[in-house]
């Protein structure tokens, strides 16, 4: 017994130390979450997918792209990136102007003392592109139309805040059918109007926040489906997805489905997916938008659940 409980120990040992990809996964977790995979690696096909943390453990164990950053003090911009262990949160700077010399750091550091703006949310899903070859990636080309990092949410290294009159949205895209799901995690302050997490271009179809609702609700075709209790309390993290297929069309909230059977959907005809506020402040950290003919509850459980387990609300 004692030889074999050796050789188990040795076994474990030696994976460790020769194969970082195979216990890289303990680290994928923020501060006080029991997160140990990203949405792409629950089975649910997305379309696309933009976030603080990593699409699925083979996009962050490839050092793929996240964000393109700026920084106030010097307009130095860089790529964040994923160091390449797997951990869905850990970012490096990486392709920085000037030469290159910022490169390496933790963004905490490469922002230190300053501020810090997105400039480009990257697209992390592969595949299909929002025209053309133009990946569908959220795009802000004005500096004082940005959000800025917030490195003292407490859900990851940081979350994207959303202020007053800031936006960030992708090229357009014609999705393939009227079929279409649109899911977002963020918080609002409740001292403000609202906050659109993710809406199409003519704000028919959104998920959203706002004092009105008492909480986070969403549009489709128009017609608001408020999210009241469970889900109606807001500074904290809530999760949301909106599920556009005409009469089987539902909104989920934190596991709870508070509509369902509601005729309306998106048109086959070109949106946008797009950021936006009113007079708000909001904590964005994700978002996902597919494109396909439907999900299923369990698909949408799925969603809601590795959401709440990542970022612990």
């Amino acid at each position: 017994m004692k030889k074999i409980t050796r050789f188990v120990a040795a076994a474990l040992v030696a994976i460790c130390l020769t194969s970082p990809a195979s216990w890289a996964w303990l680290l994928q977790r923020p501060p006080s979450s029991p997160c140990l995979a990203g949405l792409g690696d629950r089975g649910v096909t997305y379309t696309f997918y933009w976030g603080v943390r990593a699409y699925d453990f083979a996009y962050a164990l490839a050092g793929g792209q996240a964000f393109n950053i700026i920084r106030a003090s010097d307009s130095v911009t860089c790529d964040l990136v994923y160091n390449g262990t797997g951990n869905l949160f850990a970012l490096v700077t990486a392709s920085c102007s000037g030469g290159g010399g910022a490169n390496g750091q933790i963004p905490s550091t490469f922002c230190n003392g300053t501020t810090c703006k997105p400039v480009t949310i990257y697209q992390q899903r592969g595949g299909t592109a929002c025209t053309g070859s133009t990946p569908c990636n959220f795009t802000q080309g004005t500096d004082a139309s940005r959000f800025t990092l917030d490195f003292s949410c407490g859900k990851s290294p940081f979350c994207v805040k959303v202020t007053t009159g800031k936006s960030m949205a992708t090229p357009s895209y014609t999705p393939p059918s009227a079929v279409a799901t649109l899911n977002a995690v963020g918080q609002r302050n409740t001292s403000v109007s609202f906050v659109d997490w993710l809406r199409d271009v003519g704000l028919n179809n959104t998920v959203w926040a706002a004092t009105t609702t008492g909480g986070w609700a969403a549009s489709v075709n128009g017609q608001t489906l408020a999210c009241n209790s469970p889900c109606a309390p807001e500074t904290a993290f809530h999760a949301a997805v909106l599920t556009l297929d005409g009469a089987n069309t539902a909104y989920t909230v934190d596991n709870t489905t508070v509509t369902v059977n509601r005729a309306g959907g998106t048109s086959a005809s070109t949106i946008k997916i797009d950021m936006s506020t009113g007079t708000t402040v909001g904590w964005w950290m994700e978002a996902s938008y597919i494109a396909s003919t439907g999900q299923d509850a369990t698909a949408r459980a799925a969603t809601i659940t590795n959401q709440r387990e990542c970022w612990a609300f």
